[in-house]
């Protein structure tokens, strides 16, 4: 793309240089920005900020608990592997299964995670004031 150069900036061809734009439209552009976007970030408000941060540790927290748990794990299947112990992973399995079974089918599945979501949001956001800003705060804060 073709660029103009202006004060040693290079600009692209069609971005308007300030002084082409009038200071009236910059400006009224700005108060429509902030009317529009107010409601918005009142949503949000402590209940948005409360859920962004909860997300944010519980992904922290996860990848933390992540490491102990591969760490152990691998720790386990090397006794395992030299004889030390004895690991029976059927019984293992067995008692996850039935510790994550929410919806006693008989299997874990996406229904199970569904409940546990669920849940585990319905304890965090429990007397908020504003339980859909909570919401989203908690989306952005997964996607951080």
């Amino acid at each position: 793309m073709c660029g103009l150069a202006c004060d040693g900036l290079i600009l692209p061809a069609q971005f308007p240089r300030v002084g082409d734009v009038p200071l009236q439209d910059v400006e009224s552009w700005l108060d429509s920005l902030v009317d529009n976007a107010m409601p918005y970030a009142q949503q949000l408000g402590m209940s948005g900020i409360m859920g962004f941060i909860s997300a944010y540790a519980l992904k922290t927290v996860g990848k933390a608990l992540a490491v102990v748990v591969g760490l152990a794990f691998m720790g386990l299947q090397y006794l395992s592997f030299k004889g030390l112990i004895t690991i029976h992973w059927g019984n293992m399995e067995e008692k996850t299964k039935a510790m994550l079974d929410f919806d006693n089918s008989g299997k874990v599945d996406s229904a199970d995670l569904k409940i546990m979501y669920k849940e585990g949001l319905n304890v965090l956001s429990k007397g908020l004031p504003d339980v859909a800003g909570f919401y989203l705060g908690f989306m952005l804060g997964l996607k951080f």
